[in-house]
């Protein structure tokens, strides 16, 4: 039995045929699966594999026992966020389980890992970017 919060893709590649479900853990998750399917239609059919489709998809959340259409704070649906904006929304999310100073240096050890040269180890490099940040040398 599902739990309250938990999330479902359904996909029906062909209308009007039933859809399958499958259980995500994210709505990233859910969002990348969501355009691999479709991304998957089209290909078929701009290869000809099949001659023409109608699909349809989504996300729903289990809610006081039922499937209902799952919505962002702001009234969205899955289709109309793209994934920079749900991972951006998942990253304040998560940002409130961290205090200011961890959240400082998961950012800085994020920064680190794509921006780095890495040829200068971590503390060295971060006592140099917060020294440039201080001095507005960025």
């Amino acid at each position: 039995m599902p739990q309250n919060g938990d999330l479902q893709v359904w996909w029906i590649p062909q209308v009007p045929m039933k859809a399958f479900t499958v259980l995500v853990t994210s709505i990233s998750e859910a969002k990348k699966i969501l355009e691999v399917l479709a991304n998957y239609d089209l290909f078929q059919f701009n290869n000809n594999v099949k001659p023409d489709y109608s699909n349809a998809g989504g996300l729903c959340i289990w809610e006081d026992e039922e499937w209902i259409d799952w919505t962002s704070e702001a009234g969205c649906n899955i289709d109309e966020l793209n994934i920079e904006e749900i991972e951006y929304q998942i990253s304040i999310d998560n940002s409130k389980l961290f205090t200011k100073q961890e959240w400082e240096q998961k950012t800085y050890e994020s920064l680190y890992q794509r921006y780095a040269n890495k040829t200068e180890p971590f503390d060295k490099w971060l006592e140099n970017l917060q020294n440039k940040i201080r001095n507005h040398n960025l």
